[in-house]
Formats: structure tokens, sequence, C-alpha cells
């Protein structure tokens, strides 16, 4: 990856407490988490986009729409899992690549 490159990062855990399975819920003809997704797609500075699940179903949005999956580990999908942790993984993992 080039060092001006611009990656989009998205983060999608499957086990949501507060609202269970609001990032597949249909908003407006398409699930929730796709808007964020779009808004990478459209812009002209993203150069990169991955994305960090747990979740199969996640995953298979991802990859249909382009995305480069990053198998989050079980123990950065609890509910006690800080965010901060799974982009530091992610992160790593987008190095690796």
């Amino acid at each position: 990856m080039k060092n001006n490159a611009v990656v989009a990062l998205l983060l999608g855990r499957a086990g949501s407490i507060g609202f269970p399975g609001k990032n597949t819920f249909p908003l407006m003809g398409r699930p929730l988490m796709r808007y964020p997704m779009l808004a990478a797609e459209n812009s002209k500075y993203v150069t990169h986009r991955f994305f960090s699940t747990d979740s199969e179903e996640y995953k298979a949005i991802g990859r249909a729409n382009g995305w480069d999956i990053i198998d989050r580990p079980d123990y950065l999908a609890t509910k006690t899992a800080l965010g901060e942790d799974a982009i530091v993984h992610a992160m790593g993992e987008i190095k690796k690549r």
C-alpha cells in the first residue's frame, strides 16, 4: 500500500445488545450498515476499504460490495471489547496486506 493511501475502516460486531440486528436493519431498502459503506465508496479520497467483523453475514455484505474483510478475533467481538483495540488489530492486518 502506498504512503498516500487513504483507508476506510469500518467495524461491525454481530452481538449488539442495545439494538440487536441494527447493522442489517432495513432502512430505505438497504441494511443500515450500507450507509457508511456507501459514503466511503463514493469518496474521491478513499483508496482502500476494509471491514472488520466477526459476523459471517456482515462479511458477505462487505464482500458483495467490494470490501476487504478482516476477520475479527473472538476476544475483540465481546460486549466489553474496546473499539480502539479492534482498530489496532485491524490496522495491523492492513499493514500486513
